[in-house]
């Protein structure tokens, strides 16, 4: 029986029910996880995924400069330094003391009742 593995959010076969109460042991993967009842849920219309059998012998496509179209520039052809954005200078809250900038840069006044 296949079942839905809540918590890994992965799909799983039942291998067989533990000693615990409601528990189950399900493997996905090449793994094998010990799973409450309330974290499975049936799934009697999944068809398993064909594994890749070794991982090591998955080769990757190397991108080299010489394949790239000679019409073509590369998208970062040398490093870039990061931007720097200059602070902000609030004259406002300089000039008044019952005003100040919070972290995330608003401006707080105190209410003019209290002002009287």
């Amino acid at each position: 029986m296949y079942v839905w593995i809540t918590d890994r959010r992965v799909t799983g076969k039942v291998l067989q029910k533990t000693p615990y109460p409601r528990s189950y042991l399900v493997q996905s993967g090449r793994r094998v996880y010990r799973r409450n009842r309330k974290h499975l849920i049936p799934s009697p219309d999944f068809h398993p995924e064909p594994e890749p059998e070794d991982d090591s012998d998955v080769t990757g496509y190397q991108h080299s400069p010489a394949d790239a179209d000679p019409g073509c520039s590369p998208l970062m052809s040398s490093p870039q330094s990061p931007k720097t954005y200059p602070e902000r200078v609030s004259s406002s809250t300089e000039a008044s003391p019952d005003l100040y900038v919070t972290r995330s840069g608003r401006t707080v006044r105190s209410p003019e009742r209290l002002d009287r």
